[in-house]
């Protein structure tokens, strides 16, 4: 109970309070000033206005008119009519509405204007006059100058163009009702009258009206169809100018055919287009049909069109990756297959900007044919899960990929959804190596080859490039089933499984072999032998040497290798051993520049490759 008593006494005491309204201090006050017949009233009346405070002010300027101002003791302003004097009241009605005390005042003064004289130069006659009601009425709007004041008086006389006139004193609109059709003349005067200074001034102006409403007889020999053309690239457009003119009680519908068919229905006889898709020579018609009462009409007339659409010779498509992707750079390749030879070949590229999701490529004036296209980041990590090597429109491969049929016009819209790795982590390597076929002399290493790792549903995991002796490598793999798939255009690709446990994390000789005469990668898998399998798998580099040499294992193992050196006599000038679980460095650095061969031989094969010491 004393904490809410404590809590009471807290919020009564929090309570802001204001100062109460004291009527003495309430004081209504104004000065006058004029420049020729307007009045400025400033006001001085205090208290102004606060968040408890209001004030309201009532101004009777002298002469029948009063203004009002709430909460502002800005300046008034009034323009008066007529010269002479003018007693000028304030009423100052101030409310305090916290303590709900109001308070009144008053203040006044005299003020002199002068309204100068009426100036005929001021004095304009405007109207302009439109049919109405079916086209039976004439609606004029009175634009005149000047209005009337305490001093001037205004006189309209509007004649009609019929006979009639009317007589008023007002600007408001008239209307007149015509009993024939017709092109009216309308003339409007004005008379203005200053009483003060005994002036009268005059202006007048005239317009035009058309009235059509009242009933005609159609007579359907009068109907005619007709019409005028202008063509530009693909559109053309009609002038209508068919007969007779709607109007007078008389409705007409226009059908435009255009040969396409398309057909456009209109109620009047504004100029019409019409787009055409393609090429062609086409025949438009058009249908006038007339109805008045209970009489139609109709007449009909063609005329013909050719239309030439040049189509820019273009492919185009965007390049597709996830939207929150920075600003990249990826390469755009052009690839075309000869049935002949059976062979694929990049013909154009083109380097792509590619930002908040997506980047356009466009390859022009190309010949009629099927294509391929493929993308390829730039710049980027030649291995790992970022977005890997893709064709048109989402495929790893170029034996899949989508087939573009151009046809010489604008091929469009032949995107590429770039693919994208798993990131993955797990105990888990593959590496190895690709090689040239025995077709080739001894084999060689292949640099630049994609090697896509996916997993046992063809899903994309990662990807690698091969670096100059042939070799790649993936890292950090779970444990899992996976398809080692080299990829490269007009190649029959055989992929290689390999099962990583975690028994057998490792695998270090998932090697391939390229066979140009076969136009085939396959999986070499002893990783021993070559397609002939009479040699040991190896790679010696550099060669010419100068001071080592390097020989890379097509499969490490833990075996011993023999390696001699002899010269182009027979003569051995060399020989050392060494274990085959990593490359080997051989020191050639004594020998002389010249020729020779090197054999390295172990307990599954042999090898001899020549040797060029510089």
């Amino acid at each position: 109970m004393r904490k809410f008593l404590l809590f009471m006494l807290v919020c009564v005491f929090s309570v802001p309070t204001y100062a109460q309204l004291n009527c003495s201090n309430v004081n209504a006050a104004i000065s006058l000033s004029a420049s020729g017949a307007t009045a400025t009233l400033t006001n001085s009346s205090v208290p102004t206005a606060s968040s408890t405070i209001y004030t309201f002010y009532t101004i009777n300027w002298g002469d029948n008119v009063t203004t009002y101002a709430y909460n502002t003791n800005a300046n008034q302003q009034h323009s008066y009519t007529a010269s002479g004097t003018y007693t000028v009241t304030l009423y100052s009605d101030v409310l305090d509405s916290v303590n709900n005390i109001r308070c009144l005042d008053t203040a006044t003064a005299n003020i002199s204007v002068t309204v100068p004289p009426l100036n005929c130069n001021n004095v304009n006659a405007a109207l302009y006059v439109t049919p109405q009601a079916g086209g039976t009425q004439g609606r004029l709007t009175n634009n005149s100058t000047p209005t009337g004041g305490m001093n001037l008086s205004t006189q309209f006389e509007i004649k009609w163009g019929d006979g009639n006139t009317t007589y008023t004193s007002s600007k408001a609109t008239q209307v007149h009702t015509y009993t024939a059709n017709g092109n009216y003349i309308v003339w409007l005067k004005i008379t203005a009258h200053d009483s003060a200074n005994n002036i009268t001034c005059v202006d007048s102006m005239q317009d035009s009206v058309s009235i059509t409403g009242f009933g005609t007889t159609l007579n359907c020999s009068s109907v005619n169809a007709a019409f005028t053309k202008t063509t530009s690239g693909a559109s053309v457009t009609l002038v209508n100018n068919s007969t007779p003119n709607i109007g007078s009680g008389i409705t007409a519908v226009y059908t435009y055919y255009w040969g396409d068919g398309s057909s456009t229905v209109r109620t009047n006889k504004n100029n019409t287009s019409h787009t055409y898709s393609s090429s062609g020579a086409y025949t438009i018609k058009l249908v006038a049909g007339y109805t008045y009462q209970n009489i139609y009409c109709v007449d009909s007339t063609m005329d013909s069109v050719n239309i030439v659409i040049n189509v820019p010779n273009i492919i185009s498509g965007n390049i597709w990756v996830d939207s929150t992707s920075q600003l990249d750079s990826y390469k755009v390749w052009l690839i075309t297959f000869d049935s002949n030879t059976n062979i694929l070949a990049a013909v154009d590229s083109q380097n792509v900007a590619v930002v908040a999701g997506s980047g356009y490529y466009v390859f022009a004036n190309k010949s009629a044919r099927n294509y391929r296209t493929k993308a390829a980041r730039l710049n980027g990590p030649t291995s790992g899960t970022g977005y890997v090597p893709t064709y048109h429109d989402s495929s790893l491969l170029w034996s899949s990929a989508n087939v573009i049929a151009h046809n010489g016009g604008s091929t469009l819209y032949k995107h590429i959804y770039m693919k994208k790795g798993t990131v993955t982590s797990g105990p888990g390597f593959i590496g190895g190596n690709v090689l040239q076929g025995a077709n080739k002399g001894t084999a060689n290493g292949i640099e630049g080859l994609n090697i896509l790792l996916m997993d046992a549903n063809d899903n994309i995991i990662t990807y690698a490039v091969t670096d100059v002796n042939g070799d790649y490598q993936f890292h950090n793999l779970p444990v899992a089933s996976y398809k080692v798939y080299p990829e490269d255009l007009n190649y029959a690709t055989t992929p290689y499984v390999v099962n990583v446990t975690s028994a057998k994390p490792f695998h270090q000789a998932v090697n391939f072999e390229r066979s140009n005469s076969k136009m085939t990668i396959n999986p070499l898998v002893t990783g021993i032998a070559d397609v002939n399998n009479k040699e040991l798998l190896l790679q010696v580099y550099p060669n010419p040497a100068h001071d080592v040499v390097t020989i890379s294992w097509g499969v490490y193992t833990d075996d011993m290798a023999n390696i001699t050196i002899s010269d182009i006599s027979g003569k051995r000038v060399f020989s050392t051993q060494t274990n085959m679980n990593q490359n080997a460095v051989i020191s050639v650095d004594g020998l002389q520049t010249g020729f020779y061969f090197m054999n390295v031989s172990t307990g599954f094969g042999s090898n001899t490759q020549k040797l060029i010491i510089k």
